[in-house]
């Protein structure tokens, strides 16, 4: 598999300046699956893969009112 990344240097800055590259999304959706994860107190491997699912659907149908 081919990834591409980005890379911050927290020592000097939280965003790169010459890529404009920044933690924050990824923070931000990991704190939002923890927080799922919790409130349903899931820990079972199978139950994760709905809270993945949830975050995938919502994030692709945000805009979507039905």
């Amino acid at each position: 598999m081919c990834y591409f990344y980005l890379i911050v240097n927290h020592s000097e800055n939280f965003v790169c300046t010459n890529t404009g590259a920044n933690t924050q999304l990824i923070e931000n959706t990991w704190g939002w699956i923890k927080r799922r994860i919790r409130c349903r107190g899931l820990n079972k491997n199978e139950d994760l893969s709905l809270i993945f699912a949830e975050f995938l659907f919502k994030s692709k149908y945000k805009d979507d009112v039905f």
